[in-house]
């Protein structure tokens, strides 16, 4: 294609000339020179390191203080719809539920069927027996929470460290509870 070498070296100093006029902005201060650009080029945590973290998220606390509001929130109003029960607790095992001892099997089903209306599509009875109902999440409903507290919790460190003017932090998610945090260009780990 390139036959003449007059073409050839064309060629080669086009390029080279446009690469040196990119990368210009690592070497020298372009704010006040129009024509230069102004973005350098960025490098990453391989090139300049920096601080490579793995968080993890709490996402068992989370559930069981969402529980507990729960069986507060029963607690409450359960009287007013004329609910009679005798006792709410909630268990962590062998998943997050709110266990309500109701005073005969009838309050039972009155429970069941005030959380089925309330909650549709939120919770499940899991167990009913002697007077007792236990209600936990739905598989795919406490999936959902559990991905939102990770996504807040990515916001919340994606905030902080914006607040410090970091460039190109990268931060995601790594598995179901943890997150990934590399800062390129920051050594001191205090401070990030």
């Amino acid at each position: 294609m390139f036959q003449n070498t007059k073409v050839r070296w064309s060629v080669i100093f086009i390029v080279l000339a446009l690469s040196i006029f990119w990368v210009i902005p690592n070497f020298v201060d372009t704010k006040n020179i129009s024509y230069l650009p102004k973005s350098k080029i960025v490098k990453g945590l391989d090139i300049q390191g920096g601080i490579h973290l793995v968080l993890g998220v709490d996402t068992e606390s989370y559930m069981k203080d969402k529980m507990q509001r729960l069986a507060k929130t029963f607690k409450e109003d359960f009287p007013k719809s004329t609910i009679p029960f005798s006792d709410i607790t909630t268990v962590n095992a062998p998943r997050f539920a709110v266990v309500i001892k109701a005073n005969s099997a009838d309050d039972v089903e009155k429970v069941e069927t005030y959380v089925g209306k309330t909650y549709p599509g939120t919770f499940q009875a899991t167990q009913k027996d002697d007077g007792q109902i236990t209600f936990s999440y739905f598989e795919s409903v406490e999936k959902d929470l559990e991905t939102q507290v990770v996504k807040q919790a990515i916001e919340v460190i994606r905030n902080r460290i914006d607040s410090y003017g970091t460039l190109e932090p990268n931060i995601s998610t790594q598995g179901d509870d943890r997150i990934l945090v590399q800062l390129p260009g920051i050594e001191d780990s205090k401070n990030a």
